[in-house]
Order: structure tokens, then C-alpha cells, then sequence
């Protein structure tokens, strides 16, 4: 309960008070906790931020998710599955081996690519939820009612999020009642 309320403590006034549930990080912990053997989890976590006039990712997603990936990656039969874009798989990768998971954790590129077919795309869906129960998502930007991504101050950085598959593996989740999705946000995304 502490933690829920250091959490909810909304410093920058960003309204994001709302946004946290009681109880639900008592629940995303204890689930990560019970995966064993056999089950499988879904990250994905990036978050495009213009630093010195380029477009990198934000700090704390990729962080936030390597830190959960080198947790998961310890428990043994647990298959750990990362969700990467062209804009964010070398630095994925470079984090994981440094955190020293990296031969533990599988990289995938959902990137929503122009040649990809719609049946193609379908495929993909059903193939990941068939394949994962669980999805976590760590300062990942969504889409908003137009499609569009945009950051806080409402620059459209759609182009840079590029994870298009993602979102529909994680909107077939959420809607899903056999799947859980856990998701950690500080109100942009």
C-alpha cells in the first residue's frame, strides 16, 4: 500500500492520481510471481523522446522493462519475450547484455512494416495470444481515437512508435479473460 501511494503522489501535477488502482499492483506482482514452468510473458516497453534534436527512447520504459525481463529471465522454464521496433532493438539489445540476460530474453519485431499482409498480421495476433498469457507494457505509447501516437505535449510521434501488432496483441488481451496484461504508465502513454 505504500508503494501504491508513492506511486499515486502526482509531483508534476499531471493528473495521474486517477490512474492508479488500489490493489492492482498487489495483483501484477503476485501474478509475475506464480509464472513457472511452461508459461510465457510478453514485454514491451519504448516510448520515443527528442533528445538534442533525434529521436531516441524515453529512459524509463527500456529500463523499467530490462529491469522486469532480468527478473523473469531468472525463473527457469519461463519463456521471456521482448517486443522491439527498428527504432529500439539495438538498443534492446545492448541493455540485455549488459544486464546479463540477454541469451535469456527473445527479441521479435512487430514492427508494422508496409509489406506486411493483413493475413499476415492476423496470423501474428493469434499466433502470440495462443502462445502467451501474460503482456507487460512499460511507458509504451498508445494510439489515440484517430490512431495517431502523441506525446505530452501533443506532437504526433506515431512514426516512431511503430508497434502497431503490439497494440492489437495487447487490445486481444485486455479483452481477453484467460490473458493478463499489466501496464505501467505516468499519464502519456
Amino acid at each position: 500500500q505504500d508503494m501504491e501511494q508513492a506511486i499515486a503522489d502526482d509531483v508534476g501535477r499531471r493528473g495521474i492520481g486517477p490512474l492508479v488502482i488500489a490493489g492492482e499492483l498487489d495483483r501484477a506482482v503476485k501474478h509475475l510471481a506464480a509464472l513457472g514452468d511452461g508459461d510465457g510473458v510478453l514485454l514491451t516497453g519504448y516510448f520515443p523522446s527528442r533528445i538534442d534534436g533525434d529521436w531516441r527512447a524515453e529512459t524509463d520504459g527500456p529500463l523499467g522493462i530490462v529491469a522486469v525481463a532480468r527478473v523473469l529471465a531468472s525463473v527457469k522454464g519461463l519463456r521471456v519475450v521482448l517486443i522491439v521496433n527498428e527504432w529500439c532493438g539495438d538498443v534492446y539489445r545492448d541493455m540485455l547484455k549488459v544486464a546479463g540476460c540477454a541469451d535469456r530474453v527473445e527479441l521479435i519485431d512487430l514492427s508494422q512494416k508496409e509489406d506486411k499482409e493483413e493475413e499476415r498480421k492476423s496470423q501474428s495476433v493469434s499466433d502470440l495470444l495462443e502462445r502467451f498469457g501474460t503482456m507487460v507494457s512499460i511507458e509504451n505509447a498508445g494510439p489515440a481515437k484517430d490512431g495517431r501516437c502523441r506525446n505530452m505535449s501533443a506532437i504526433d510521434v506515431t512514426e516512431y512508435c511503430n508497434l502497431t501488432l503490439a497494440f492489437d496483441v495487447f487490445a486481444a488481451m485486455t479483452a481477453s479473460e484467460r490473458h493478463t496484461t499489466i501496464v505501467v504508465g505516468d499519464g502519456g502513454n
